[in-house]
């Protein structure tokens, strides 16, 4: 994921509440078309901001799903902690999207 979000021009990951804050630096080689439709597609979820500082939010929620230890769905309220693995692969997925 570090070597992704470097080449996209990622600054900082950092974690606010249940949200995700991915910072971008200015000369960020984001795919504008590709960011916009993955907004489109899940706008809830993502907000995007431009300014001095751009950058995404991927909102969490405390019913999010996602896959458990044995496979089984499970949400953030349930699950035991697995130390953030499942929102590592989130972020890295969403991150090869908008390359």
């Amino acid at each position: 994921m570090k070597a992704t979000a470097r080449r996209l021009g990622v600054s900082s990951i950092t974690q606010k509440g249940l949200n995700t804050v991915i910072t971008f630096r200015n000369d960020a080689t984001v795919d504008v078309d590709k960011l916009t439709a993955l907004i489109v597609k899940n706008p809830q979820r993502l907000l995007f901001t431009m300014g001095d500082v751009p950058h995404l939010t991927i909102r969490g929620f405390k019913d999010d799903k996602h896959p458990g230890r044995m496979g089984e769905q499970q949400t953030l309220a349930t699950s035991p902690n697995d130390g953030g693995a499942w929102k590592v692969r989130e972020i890295s997925e969403l991150l090869e999207e908008i390359v």
